[in-house]
């Protein structure tokens, strides 16, 4: 039978990794700090790293307010640059 460990967090989950109990799947960028640092290491692994895209979602009934509307325009012509400046580890990895 094969041990296993449940963990809550993303942060209980790197602390028993540095702990040297086991191996887990995690987003890069929870973990980016301590890749960078080497207190974590990434593993080779087949059909890995997963990809995974980012969507705004809200209920389709919902009005929105002329403010909400800017930002959302906003963020959707400038994504790219707020990834690099806001998520700049995401780039790194």
């Amino acid at each position: 039978m094969e041990n296993r460990l449940e963990l809550t967090t993303n942060e209980a989950v790197k602390q028993a990794l540095m702990a040297g109990l086991g191996t887990s799947l995690l987003s890069n960028y929870s973990m980016a700090q301590e890749i960078k640092e080497g207190r974590i290491a990434l593993l080779e692994f087949p059909d890995l790293p997963l990809k995974a895209d980012w969507k705004l979602i809200w209920l389709k009934q919902k009005k929105h307010s002329p403010a909400v509307k800017a930002f959302i325009r906003w963020l959707s012509e400038n994504r790219k640059e707020v990834l690099s400046k806001h998520f700049p580890t995401l780039e790194a990895l």
